[in-house]
């Protein structure tokens, strides 16, 4: 009877230690917090599955001693509130700002009073998450981006642009992405093209070459015209895929025009 009893305690005090293990590791119960992600201008930072943090447009006006600075995200757990920070790395210095929420995953902020001598300046995103306490805030820096005088974009302050002027904004920026694409695409598929005339060629070569080859010879003439072949099948697929989604940004493009043409107009008559 003895021996029964210390076998169930042993189980019960396995199941006790398996219980608290899983309680006190799981992160649906304590979360762990983000590492910090540091990401120069133009990056996206990947916080983790579905999330990201990604800087559109960073723009720096030296006559107003100002920047701007256009990011969006996309995360459910982004929906919580979060903060952002900016300083210079090099001084310490703290730069006042406005923060604007523009639309879901889109935000906009303005830098203030920053100095003509500047030589690196962070962006810092805080998440704000509500702890177990109805008091306590814990503030968890998610990411930081960085520019210098070298990377910044120089140009026209954004903090006076009307609503209809920032749409035209964030329209264009998403525009420019596009053009840009279709560029890449082009030029991926014109290296593909050049790939597919050099296979082309070398096959050719081998089939003049069977004639002249033992059974060996021309078995693994054979197995290289199929490799080649089969390559230029893959690349001539990819470019056929590429021209509809070259097709569709295309279409996108022509949307976005018509909608900035509206809102000027629109802003025209108002």
């Amino acid at each position: 009877m003895s021996k029964l009893k210390s076998k169930i305690y042993i189980i019960v005090l396995v199941i006790m230690l398996l219980g608290y293990t899983f309680f006190l590791t799981s992160s649906c119960i304590f979360r762990k917090p983000q590492s910090l992600l540091i990401n120069p201008y133009g990056d996206t930072a990947v916080l983790s599955e579905g999330v990201t943090l990604t800087l559109k447009k960073w723009v720096y006006s030296p006559e107003a001693g100002t920047m701007t600075v256009y990011f969006t995200y996309s995360s459910d757990r982004l929906r919580t509130k979060f903060s952002v920070d900016s300083h210079d790395t090099h001084s310490g210095y703290s730069l006042p700002m406005t923060v604007n929420y523009l639309a879901q995953g889109e935000w906009l902020v303005n830098l203030l009073d920053v100095p003509a001598g500047f030589q690196e300046i962070c962006i810092s995103v805080i998440l704000d998450e509500e702890s177990n306490s109805e008091n306590d805030l814990t503030m968890a820096t998610i990411a930081e981006f960085y520019t210098n005088k070298n990377d910044v974009e120089t140009g026209v302050p954004m903090a006076n642009y009307t609503d209809e002027e920032y749409k035209i904004e964030y329209l264009n920026i998403e525009k420019e992405q596009k053009i840009a694409e279709i560029e890449e695409i082009k030029e991926r598929d014109k290296q593909l093209e050049e790939d597919n005339k050099s296979y082309a060629k070398a096959i050719d070569q081998l089939i003049k070459d069977r004639y002249y080859q033992t059974t060996d010879g021309i078995n693994e003439s054979n197995r290289m015209i199929e490799n080649y072949q089969g390559v230029i099948d893959r690349n001539t697929e990819q470019i056929s895929k590429d021209k509809i989604t070259i097709e569709e940004l295309s279409t996108e493009i022509e949307e976005i025009d018509k909608t900035i043409q509206k809102l000027k107009t629109e802003g025209e008559i108002e």
